[in-house]
């Protein structure tokens, strides 16, 4: 007696699964083997930020689907510094020959599917998630719609060398105007004002403000007076000296006989509106050759931006000389 056996060649697609034999009533015996198909597939999620600068990314869970229920143990993470993720070695057909349909949704912080469309939130910002599937490749976007909530805080400082100004108004880019008073900081000669800035637009873009100083009248600036702040560049300096002068006094003696000269004292007044705000007082003696005195660091104007008047006279002598 002949005995018989039947082997199926396996493909690189197909496994086998069952094989059956059995004798029909005649005695003749049926073979039934049963084969699953083993392709595999992949499926490729991409992330698309929009309008969302890198310091408002963060890590995406996404969940994958099988003809449309979620596949278990099937999370990955694209972490806010990489674009993309991949599910690997999907079954390309369920056990009755039928193609499965392949998709990945983003979840929010409780693991729930975000739908296309709708609002994530994230530390205070929103995203709209919206999904483009192109054969086995997804792309996911999210579009913040308030970058321009994330602030940074910028450092107005201002100095002040031989007095300190009432008061001075910054230019702050194209957001107005801020003025900064004595009174404001106890009349000390440094001043620093903390100021909270959107650090992007809304369309994610990173701003840089140009500050610039109005000129404060009796003072010259002796830095830039256009200095960019941005959240790189957090500080914009200024420094102000207050304009001063010289005024030399000279004593001329005529006719005079040498016997009757005397050491001279000389008084120098500065007025405003004729009310009296400095004065000084020198003294020209006989054994000075050049006969000269020279008053120094005399401010130009108050510090709150008027004019001073200065007059010169001799002690002891009635009248005065306006310089």
């Amino acid at each position: 007696e002949v005995s018989y056996s039947i082997e199926e060649n396996q493909s690189n697609s197909y496994k086998q699964i069952s094989k059956d034999e059995k004798k029909d009533s005649t005695g003749d015996r049926i073979y039934t083997i049963k084969n699953k198909n083993t392709e595999t597939t992949v499926l490729k999620v991409k992330k698309n930020w929009v309008k969302t600068p890198d310091v408002l990314k963060f890590d995406v869970d996404v969940q994958l689907y099988a003809n449309n229920k979620p596949v278990a143990n099937g999370k990955n993470t694209i972490a806010k510094g990489s674009s993309e993720t991949e599910f690997n070695n999907l079954a390309l057909y369920d056990d009755a020959g039928n193609k499965i349909e392949y998709t990945a949704k983003e979840l929010d912080a409780e693991g729930n599917a975000v739908e296309n469309g709708n609002i994530l939130k994230n530390d205070g910002f929103d995203f709209k998630v919206s999904y483009t599937q192109n054969g086995t490749e997804i792309t996911i976007s999210n579009e913040c719609s308030n970058p321009q909530d994330k602030t940074f805080t910028a450092t107005l400082i201002k100095k002040w060398e031989g007095g300190v100004g009432d008061k001075v108004t910054f230019k702050i880019g194209d957001t107005g105007e801020i003025t900064l008073s004595k009174d404001e900081f106890n009349g000390t000669a440094e001043w620093k004002k903390e100021l909270t800035l959107p650090q992007y637009d809304n369309e994610g873009n990173e701003l840089t403000y140009n500050v610039t100083e109005k000129e404060v009248k009796g003072f010259t600036l002796n830095s830039a007076n256009s200095i960019e702040v941005s959240a790189k560049n957090t500080e914009a300096v200024f420094t102000n000296k207050r304009n001063i002068k010289s005024i030399e006094v000279t004593k001329e003696w005529k006719d005079t006989p040498d016997s009757l000269k005397t050491d001279v004292e000389v008084v120098l007044s500065g007025k405003v509106n004729n009310n009296e705000v400095i004065t000084k007082t020198e003294k020209i003696t006989l054994n000075n050759q050049e006969r000269k005195i020279v008053f120094t660091d005399l401010p130009e104007m108050t510090e709150s931006g008027e004019v001073i008047v200065y007059t010169v006279k001799e002690e002891g002598v009635n009248g005065n000389n306006e310089i």
